[in-house]
């Protein structure tokens, strides 16, 4: 039942509305895709396949690294789930994106672009672009190596008892 009611809440673009908040419909929209891929009825495979369509080539930038993260994790669910190469490219811009403008020197990830939270974003944003990183090395395409483990053992190093 629920399933059906948030796929009747897509829009005729593919998105899901945003009604208010600092960020893009496509957070609202990767956040309903990865709800309906876990709810994985057959049913739903085109709307799946349009809400990833709008994330990979219609929906703006984001300057949030939450909202990134959590697009970039559909998108990889999604490839994960269909094989549908068409978005790999959208992917791999996304990852390269976040990588080179929400990823600082010292491995950490800030909730938003520079300047961000800096080393108070890894709870935040940090753990969300790692995930996503992470997902996104279960496809095709490039993810640097290492990235990862660099990341968390930054995040380690910041926040032994887990805290920061």
């Amino acid at each position: 039942m629920t399933a059906g009611w948030l796929a009747s809440q897509q829009q005729a673009d593919g998105s899901w509305k945003r009604t208010s908040g600092y960020t893009t419909n496509g957070f609202d929209t990767a956040w309903a895709g990865l709800g309906l891929l876990a709810h994985a009825d057959p049913a739903y495979d085109a709307t799946i396949r349009k809400a990833a369509e709008y994330v990979a080539f219609a929906c703006p930038l984001d300057d949030w690294a939450v909202p990134n993260a959590t697009m970039v994790l559909f998108l990889s669910e999604y490839w994960l789930r269909t094989h549908d190469d068409r978005i790999l490219v959208a992917l791999q811009s996304q990852i390269d994106r976040m990588r080179n403008v929400m990823v600082y020197a010292d491995w950490t990830s800030g909730h938003g672009l520079n300047p961000g939270y800096r080393g108070g974003g890894v709870s935040i944003g940090g753990s969300h672009v790692a995930l996503a990183f992470a997902v996104a090395s279960l496809t095709p395409i490039e993810v640097e190596a290492d990235l990862v483990d660099r990341m968390l053992a930054r995040a380690q190093e910041l926040a032994p008892d887990g805290f920061i």
